[in-house]
């Protein structure tokens, strides 16, 4: 597998929305490879332009999704797990690690519905703008606090090696992409 700076990218049809980490690091592609479990955490909300005031967004909704490898049946398996749906988390298998990638990272279409916590202003409109952002982490058996601690007391300057994209925004104007729903 070909590592390639990995990004963020905003994916919008007529009823929802999903978010995708286009390319992989190193890191990414040594936590499948020693066989360990790599997390991908999809935050996105929708918001409204509000003037002369904060604006207004429908809360945050997460989607974790856990891409590890089965030795026993040789297959890659990818967890998905909405956070705040009704749903219980599910499985698909894959038989090659760059199938288990490439879905598990792209989030599952989140309704705008959903996002917009039933506000009716928040699901149509053409002031409104999606946020997400994606990061990822190689789930290993040493205990993750330390590597959270030390990001804090460095101020962000030592980071442990995983990806995260930041926030990035996306306005309903400019285009609604077609992509498949599921």
């Amino acid at each position: 597998m070909l590592a390639v700076a990995p990004h963020l990218v905003i994916q919008m049809n007529e009823h929802a929305m999903r978010v995708a980490v286009q390319g992989r690091d190193e890191s990414m592609l040594r936590c499948i490879d020693a066989g360990l479990e790599l997390e991908y955490r999809f935050e996105v909300e929708t918001c409204r332009k509000r003037s002369f005031w904060f604006d207004s967004c429908g809360g945050v909704k997460e989607q974790i999704t856990t891409l590890r490898y089965e030795p026993v049946s040789d297959v890659y398996i990818v967890w998905r797990d909405i956070i705040g749906d009704k749903e219980k988390p599910w499985a698909t298998r894959f038989m090659s690690a760059e199938d288990g990638l490439a879905e598990a990272s792209v989030s599952h279409p989140a309704d705008y519905r959903f996002l917009a916590d039933g506000d009716e202003r928040l699901e149509a409109g053409d002031r409104r703008y999606a946020r997400a952002r994606a990061s990822t982490r190689c789930k290993e058996e040493r205990d993750q606090i330390l590597d959270r601690v030390t990001e804090g007391l460095t101020f962000g300057l030592v980071k442990p090696d995983h990806f995260d994209s930041g926030w990035k925004e996306k306005k309903f104007q400019e285009g609604i992409d077609q992509f498949k729903r599921g």
